[in-house]
């Protein structure tokens, strides 16, 4: 008689209780370099991919602000293009235009598009605001799964980001916050400072705050990493992350190097 018990390796399409394909032993033997990294990043690029989708998810905020910032909220009318039109407005009122108001008119009286807020833009910017709370969350568990991919050990994206974030939330918030305000006021006073940086002070202060953006750039993701790591306060972790950031500049500028080119790949993409 036949065992009833005796599963038909026909029909078993998949078994749970198998183990997974883990860490390839190469990978786990090689010591840290580019060989290692491109092997992990093959090994990793499907994990990655979904931790990438898990940070658009957990960041949604940030959409809407791009949204306001892109115009879709705003209403479009036409301004002239220079302040002094206002002055000569009143020019030939009721005569005829004479030659020299004419070449004024030419010269001041030329319009250009310009973009108004309306009640939309500002819900957008509102519901945007909620990256306060969403980036730091969001970043340690992020952290925590590369962490466990660059180590070489066994990664389940969702439940690491997901363990991570539940364990480390109450540290990621106040991080999370403070990370952003030091993030939007370096990229403002850089931004603020481009075009006035003719005299000496002004391009001495903008190229100071475009060098503490770069190392603070860096910096940010060694405070993440020793959020996930150790148990330490928040003045702690940024002290550590100065002294990494300086201590591993070579380092620190083939990854910024790394970056920059990527992003200059994605915006050659875009236009």
């Amino acid at each position: 008689m036949k065992d009833t018990n005796q599963k038909s390796k026909g029909l078993k399409l998949v078994d749970i209780a198998k183990d997974g394909k883990g860490v390839s032993k190469t990978e786990s033997e090689l010591p840290p370099s580019f060989r290692r990294f491109f092997l992990s990043l093959r090994n990793n690029l499907g994990k990655l991919l979904t931790l990438n989708i898990l940070m658009v998810v957990g960041n949604f905020p940030l959409i809407f602000i791009i949204i306001a910032l892109a115009g879709y909220t705003q209403s479009e009318y036409m301004l002239p293009l220079s302040d002094a039109f206002q002055n000569i407005g009143a020019l030939g009122a009721g005569n005829a235009l004479d030659p020299s108001d004419m070449a004024q008119y030419a010269v001041y009286g030329m319009m250009h598009n310009t973009l108004s807020p309306t009640g939309w833009t500002y819900l957008f910017y509102a519901i945007g605001a909620l990256s306060l709370i969403t980036l730091g969350p969001v970043n340690v568990g992020a952290v925590y799964v590369l962490r466990n991919m660059a180590a070489s050990e066994p990664v389940f994206t969702f439940e690491d980001f997901r363990g991570a974030i539940q364990k480390n939330w109450k540290m990621a918030l106040p991080v999370g916050v403070i990370d952003t305000l030091i993030l939007m006021l370096l990229v403002f006073n850089v931004y603020s400072m481009v075009a006035s940086i003719s005299s000496f002070f002004s391009s001495f202060m903008f190229w100071s705050n475009l060098v503490i953006l770069c190392i603070y750039l860096v910096m940010r993701v060694y405070v993440y990493l020793e959020l996930v790591t150790f148990d330490l306060p928040i003045s702690k972790m940024i002290k550590n992350a100065l002294i990494l950031t300086l201590l591993g500049w070579k380092r620190n500028l083939v990854a910024m190097l790394g970056i920059v080119l990527l992003l200059c790949f994605e915006i050659f993409f875009l236009i």
